[in-house]
């Protein structure tokens, strides 16, 4: 047989060769923009949660796989030109971009006070999320970065928890910025701060909006103690 014989039988059809690999179908390009500052997070170490997909993908369509890279902007994903291939990449990785992207953003004097003492606030709605019906066991990290709350998961979180945790901590945050309001605006909050335990809200709301958006110093910025003003966290 000549050189050439093998590339001749390559482009042969595919019921004549007999062969079990698929024919080219071509490809179809995905982005999905992301901050650079949840890559991390969301690819795993070594770039865990990538392989996976590409592993997951493998299974449910054999013989084709994906290519994923990252150019600091947006993540492009090559997809093969198929039936559900696309929905499958958008339904999984695209759904863990978009939520892994979602900031929370409240008022910047509240930030202090929501975070608590020493990230006390946060780490308690983290604890919640992980006693959900839907979450049980879920791994997450609630922070503050960059004028928003944020939440972070382990890679190999399934898209509904974190749908599901995203949404309870955006409602336990909003109902906690909402409190804090009604309580500054209430018509005797001037006349009563002092012995109702919030003569420190004025100083602190203007510590707190004129720190930078770390949660260090966001923390660092508030004078919070967990002493029962708060309604209660879980669900």
């Amino acid at each position: 047989m000549d050189a050439n014989a093998f590339y001749t039988l390559a482009d042969m059809p595919y019921d004549v060769l007999g062969a079990r690999q698929p024919r080219p179908v071509g490809l179809t390009t995905l982005k999905f923009p992301c901050d650079a500052a949840v890559v991390g997070a969301l690819v795993g170490r070594k770039w865990s949660r990538v392989k996976g997909l590409s592993s997951d993908f493998r299974g449910a369509f054999p013989g084709y796989d994906i290519d994923v890279t990252y150019d600091g902007e947006c993540f492009t994903v090559l997809v093969p030109n198929m039936e559900g291939a696309t929905a499958f990449i958008e339904d999984s990785f695209g759904e863990e971009v978009a939520i892994a992207n979602h900031g929370i953003e409240v008022r910047p004097e509240f930030v202090g006070r929501l975070i608590g003492r020493g990230g006390h606030n946060l780490r308690t709605i983290a604890a919640c999320i992980a006693q959900l019906d839907e979450c049980k066991g879920c791994a997450s990290t609630v922070y503050h970065e960059d004028g928003r709350f944020w939440i972070r998961f382990s890679p190999s979180t399934p898209v509904q928890q974190r749908k599901v945790a995203l949404e309870f901590v955006e409602t336990r945050l909003y109902e906690h910025a909402d409190y804090l309001e009604e309580q500054l605006t209430e018509p005797d909050t001037a006349t009563s701060e002092t012995s109702s335990g919030w003569s420190s809200t004025s100083s602190e709301a203007q510590s707190v909006a004129s720190s930078t958006s770390s949660e260090a110093q966001s923390v660092a910025s508030s004078e919070f103690t967990d002493d029962g003003d708060w309604p209660e966290l879980c669900a």
